[in-house]
């Protein structure tokens, strides 16, 4: 390549040197031959060419430098390169324009597996994963607490949406070794949490049964003691303390555990409040028997009264002979005359 053609510029200096300020890795870009620079990234043209291809008006280091040269100093034309050289310079020129390239394509080409976004290099996997990470670690360090059934289940149908995210992540991707540690993570907890909802599920279903056989007791002690029935009354306290024997066999989970408690507490009441009008009932029965039982046995005590003559029996008894008076005063009907 002579003075007189275009010449090509990448960017990267071919002879050796260093341009402080200048020179940037660009695409093969030809400038005019009378341009002393490239056009693009500003570095002289004697940067382009190896040490053994640069010509003297390459070396000329600035647009405005005139040199005054006599025709004396003019020394004669220089016999032509024989044509290997001028193979060799023109493939040397081909390769450090090819190696330009080629270094500007490395030096802006990402790492396998990542993509260049804004001038970045980055995993286009990164974002879905760091997604689907954020709201599972979110359910997971809540899914102690919860309050019912429905949040447990909430949280399992967040963790089998970040699973399916995650599975999406190819294996190739730069990214998956921590997705692998996460899915095998999420997958454990979201069994957990399907445990939990079993196992809360199965209890609240017990309890539920508890207090429809507490509503029968309920029923059977109204009617007893309506009755006043103390046969009635032991029926019904059998019928609680079967109730208090269900509610032992109910596992304590988190959301049953305070309803067993209060329940527990309810049904010793109902226990304690029979055992006390049974006992009421039979007192009230001891009482009357005792009464009856006196009534039964009672003797009026003997009571004194005054002494009166009985009449005699009639028979032969001897009489006092009748006696005769001849006197008329002695009659009933006296006399007027009669004093006495």
């Amino acid at each position: 390549m002579t003075s007189s053609k275009r010449w090509m510029c990448d960017g990267v200096p071919k002879n050796g040197r260093t341009y402080p300020g200048r020179g940037e890795p660009h695409g093969p870009y030809e400038n005019d031959s009378d341009s002393p620079y490239c056009g693009d990234c500003g570095l002289p043209r004697e940067s382009s060419f190896p040490p053994s291809a640069e010509t003297p008006s390459s070396t000329t280091s600035s647009p405005d430098l005139t040199k005054s040269v006599s025709k004396s100093n003019i020394s004669k034309p220089k016999p032509s390169l024989p044509i290997r050289t001028t193979i060799i310079v023109t493939i040397a020129g081909i390769l450090a324009i090819a190696g330009g390239t080629a270094v500007y394509t490395i030096v802006n080409r990402c790492q396998p597996g990542l993509e260049k976004i804004e001038g970045t290099c980055i995993d286009p996997f990164l974002q879905p994963y760091q997604e689907a990470v954020a709201q599972s670690d979110e359910v997971i360090s809540t899914s102690d607490d919860y309050k019912n059934i429905e949040e447990l289940e909430t949280a399992k149908l967040t963790l089998d949406n970040s699973l399916e995210q995650l599975n999406e992540i190819p294996p190739e991707a730069v990214i998956y070794p921590e997705v692998a540690k996460k899915l095998e993570e999420y997958e454990r907890e979201r069994q957990e949490i399907i445990n939990k909802i079993g196992v809360e599920k199965a209890a609240q279903e017990k309890l539920e049964e508890v207090e429809t056989i507490a509503e029968v007791a309920t029923e059977q002690t109204e009617t007893a003691k309506t009755a006043k029935s103390t046969s009635q009354l032991t029926a019904a306290k059998q019928k609680w303390q079967e109730v208090q024997n269900k509610l032992q066999e109910i596992d304590k989970t988190r959301l049953v555990t305070n309803q067993i408690k209060q329940h527990q507490s309810d049904y010793d009441d109902q226990i304690n409040l029979i055992e006390e009008e049974i006992s009421r009932i039979e007192e009230i029965k001891r009482i009357e028997q005792e009464k009856e039982r006196i009534r039964k046995t009672y003797k009026p005590p003997m009571v004194e009264t005054p002494m009166t003559k009985k009449p005699m029996p009639r028979g032969n008894y001897p009489t006092k002979p009748k006696t005769t008076s001849h006197d008329p005063c002695a009659v009933k009907n006296k006399p007027p005359n009669c004093l006495f």
